[in-house]
């Protein structure tokens, strides 16, 4: 229930935002939805198996060198025997997919517009970092029992968890117009498992994520002239001008 609330209010906020963007297009505001598809592998004593990812953003650029974002994404993660660190009681399977979704905030830096001359490069090169939050079922567990040998016991577990991280990566988008943009993104980031307790990384999980993004900017791009237009400041300089006044002589006619 806990996701289907969260997909909600994430949909509700995106169209109140999106709304009001398109309504103050004409303004030029650098505001801007975007949409990633690609791939998320984890990282533990090896790149684990691809498993589809999705996320919608939506972001805006404070200045033509540094923005802002929010992303909504996640779909599904994959783990193995391999990644299993203490022995598992009561889990019929190791190998397994498994659904999440995350929130990332981002703060950006385009370097192509911190480099070039032109007003709105042809392409953008950017990095972005900023904290994460996954949210998922608790999966495994501690159950407070050990092996003969001093293995930790982890059981089955109900419920679900929000766990916190950083994540990481750039980006390279070509500017097909003032409003479109299509490239392609890398993001890395690091959090407890979702897999929970018996994962071999349950505290630090590595993820990875490459996909294919497209974004469309309300009322198109300023780039550096139009920020310029709209953000200057335009100085007024008054200059005072004497006239000379003519002498006006009057003669007497006899």
């Amino acid at each position: 229930m806990k996701f289907k609330y969260l997909a909600i209010a994430a949909a509700l906020g995106f169209c109140a935002f999106t709304t009001n963007a398109q309504q103050n297009e004409q303004l030029g505001n650098d505001i801007w939805i975007g949409v990633n598809g690609g791939m998320i592998s984890t990282y533990t004593n090896k790149m684990n198996k691809p498993q589809p990812y999705l996320s919608i953003e939506l972001g805006k650029w404070f200045t033509p060198v540094w923005g802002g974002r929010v992303a909504l994404g996640g779909f599904s993660q994959y783990y193995g025997e391999n990644d299993k660190t203490w022995f598992t009681q009561g889990l019929k399977k190791w190998d397994e997919t498994k659904n999440f979704v995350e929130l990332n905030v981002d703060g950006i830096l385009n370097l192509s517009q911190a480099l070039s001359k032109k007003s709105l490069p042809l392409c953008d090169f950017y990095l972005f970092m900023g904290p994460t939050m996954n949210l998922a079922s608790k999966c495994t567990e501690f159950s407070g029992e050990a092996t003969a040998d001093g293995t930790y016991v982890v059981k089955e577990a109900s419920g679900t968890k929000a766990r916190f991280g950083m994540t990481a990566g750039l980006g390279l988008s070509f500017n097909v117009s003032k409003k479109s943009a299509i490239g392609v993104e890398y993001r890395t980031g690091v959090t407890p498992s979702i897999f929970g307790d018996a994962s071999v990384s349950r505290k630090a999980e590595n993820t990875n994520r490459f996909s294919i993004r497209y974004a469309y900017t309300f009322g198109g791009r300023l780039g550096k002239d139009g920020y310029s237009r709209k953000h200057g400041r335009v100085e007024t300089i008054t200059n005072t001008v004497e006239v000379p006044v003519e002498k006006i002589v009057t003669k007497e006619v006899v």
